[in-house]
């Protein structure tokens, strides 16, 4: 069984030109692995199932990676072309994928005074996260999904969302992995999307489980079709720049005359390393997510300075 006899990769450049793929599964029915953005399958999904002479009808479902806009954005669209399609996704990510306003609340609105969305940003992403619809059925480590002919297992590997999981197919040594693999980020010179995970060590240990699977293809959401030492390279990569980040946040921490607030201290490690990157949501959190796991080891600490709460380099002990 070879990937490329039963998997079709959709090439569905988003609004700025960044790269996103999808999937289609192919059996004795179909399946998408991801949905897009909501313009998504007006301006690819559609026209493709059209030029390759197939229907909505005979897609029975999608399995969303993760509960992020570009990957459940297109699922209201898909819905109200195919009344009996199935949607799922893992259980820690289920209510983003359902609920727009939740989904950006929870993500778009965790750094207040930090980084906070402004309302035309607000209005494109929630434009882009499509009409909300229910999901049918969580997904769990293990579980098995497929069409027939093709079945996957679904490995929960969390960090850049809570609930992000792969799908695997052992008998193609192949994996559908949505944006596990952050490697540097993504997009050109000067629009860089900064690397987004919301725990590090999650992160970390989702990438040692990836690369225990010795895969021949990844699939990746942002990458596309990885083979061979291009999927050993890509873990470098992404496992490299955790390293590296961790040591650029110590090093302007050390280097700070007085403590520094979250939006402080990104900004300042932005401009000495990261100038080519979006100051974005994504560099914002990805900070966050170190200076706790830098607090857990107790290499920086939280304190309260003129008045607001601020890191520091050091243990508070």
């Amino acid at each position: 069984m070879r990937f490329h006899d039963w998997i079709e990769t959709l090439s569905c450049p988003m609004e700025d030109g960044a790269a996103l793929d999808l999937y289609l599964v192919r059996g004795e029915s179909m399946m998408l692995i991801d949905s897009g953005l909501a313009s998504t399958p007006e301006q690819y999904i559609f026209p493709y199932l059209e030029r390759t002479g197939r229907t909505m009808s005979q897609l029975q479902a999608v399995v969303i990676t993760h509960a992020h806009v570009d990957h459940f954005g297109g699922n209201g669209d898909l819905h109200r072309a195919n009344r009996n399609l199935r949607f799922y996704i893992h259980r820690s990510d289920l209510e983003w994928a359902e609920d727009r306003r939740k989904h950006f609340m929870e993500l778009y609105e965790a750094l207040p005074g930090q980084w906070e969305p402004g309302d035309g940003y607000r209005r494109e992403v929630l434009r882009q996260c499509g009409g909300d619809v229910p999901i049918t059925a969580a997904l769990v480590e293990g579980e098995l999904v497929g069409t027939g002919s093709v079945v996957f297992t679904c490995m929960h590997m969390p960090g850049h969302s809570p609930g992000h999981l792969i799908l695997h197919q052992q008998e193609m040594k192949a994996a559908i992995c949505g944006d596990l693999l952050q490697q540097a980020g993504t997009g050109p010179q000067g629009k860089r999307v900064f690397p987004l995970y919301h725990q590090v060590e999650p992160y970390l240990q989702s990438l040692e489980r990836f690369k225990a699977l010795q895969l021949q293809t990844a699939a990746t959401s942002h990458f596309g079709l990885l083979e061979g030492e291009k999927i050993t390279e890509a873990i470098r990569l992404s496992r490299d720049f955790v390293k590296d980040h961790n040591d650029r946040l110590l090093n302007v921490l050390q280097e700070a005359d007085e403590p520094l607030t979250l939006k402080e201290l990104t900004w300042r490690v932005h401009a000495a390393y990261y100038s080519e990157y979006e100051l974005g949501l994504q560099i914002h959190a990805t900070t966050y997510a170190h200076c706790q796991h830098l607090r857990d080891r107790e290499l920086v600490h939280r304190c309260l300075h003129q008045g607001q709460m601020t890191w520091k380099a050091g243990s508070s002990k």
